[in-house]
């Protein structure tokens, strides 16, 4: 009989005493003003501000296209040129 009146008073008493502490943990939590979402939140805004802007990509739109004639001109260019460069190569060592 003594056990459960004992109990009966230290059961009711420790949970005065974790409501107690409860309590007082959420309001010095509300006096700080620190709410950890609300700074994760704000600590993402302001590495996004900082971010570095993404380089610009090219893609086949932004390219204009070589036009044929262009294409056609440089290719016939270039062997006469080397030609032209083996004809001098040759009238050159005739001259010796």
């Amino acid at each position: 009989m003594r056990v459960w009146m004992r109990v009966s008073i230290i059961v009711p008493l420790l949970c005065v005493a974790g409501l107690a502490a409860y309590a007082q943990s959420q309001s010095s939590w509300q006096q700080s003003g620190s709410d950890p979402v609300a700074d994760a939140a704000r600590k993402a805004r302001e590495d996004k501000k900082n971010a570095a802007k993404p380089k610009k990509v090219y893609t086949d739109d932004d390219v204009k296209p070589a036009t044929a004639t262009a294409a056609t001109t440089a290719a016939t260019a270039a062997p006469s040129d080397a030609s032209g460069a083996a004809r001098q190569a040759l009238r050159a060592a005739e001259d010796r």
